[in-house]
């Protein structure tokens, strides 16, 4: 894989005279460029080829995004050996897409929780593990912990599991002397179609 090219360090490029520097701070022409590398957030490595401008170098922009990302740096409880901290910052197109993408999940498991009611032939406690499955996506079951849940015996709850499994909603693993089960990848899109009709 291919390292991206280390970008300018920036205690080289702030030795400027004031004078350069707020001729850099007022150019409506170079905060343009800042906001295009900010709405992609280019790295130095597609940053530096923005400009054509005579009026400022590539170093001289990368100087001005890095400042204007800093500003926006949320701060986060975690340093490197050295004792650096560190932080982040999305800028707005990734935090309007993070939105249309919870929005649309969140319709997705509604719309999943929806259609357990037109599954023929589960019970309750189907119902109940995969709605739990639908909002707590990796979540993990035993047979232990279902027949826990609803007071019911092993045998019971070990049905309940296995008739899941075989509906294709569970997947099923066998650790050491006890199985586990967890929601398939696609489970969501699974109870969406006409439920799957059982074997024998």
């Amino acid at each position: 894989m291919k390292l991206p090219e280390p970008a300018p360090d920036l205690r080289t490029l702030i030795s400027w005279d004031s004078g350069k520097l707020v001729s850099l701070l007022t150019s409506d022409e170079a905060r343009k460029y800042v906001e295009k590398a900010n709405q992609e957030y280019l790295h130095w490595e597609k940053a530096k080829y923005l400009t054509g401008s005579a009026s400022f170098s590539p170093e001289e922009l990368w100087f001005l995004i890095k400042l204007s990302r800093t500003a926006n740096i949320k701060a986060i409880p975690l340093s490197d050996p050295k004792s650096n901290s560190f932080g982040f910052w999305l800028p707005d197109p990734v935090l309007k897409e993070l939105h249309r993408y919870l929005a649309r999940k969140q319709g997705e498991m509604q719309k999943a929780i929806a259609m357990l009611r037109n599954v023929p032939n589960l019970n309750y406690r189907q119902i109940a593990l995969l709605q739990h499955a639908v909002k707590h996506a990796g979540a993990v079951y035993t047979i232990e912990s279902h027949k826990n849940s609803h007071n019911v015996v092993r045998a019971t709850a070990r049905a309940d599991l296995f008739d899941l499994v075989e509906r294709g909603y569970l997947n099923k693993r066998k650790l050491t002397r006890r199985y586990s089960f967890e929601t398939v990848p696609d489970v969501v899109r699974k109870l969406d179609l006409p439920p799957p009709t059982k074997k024998g």
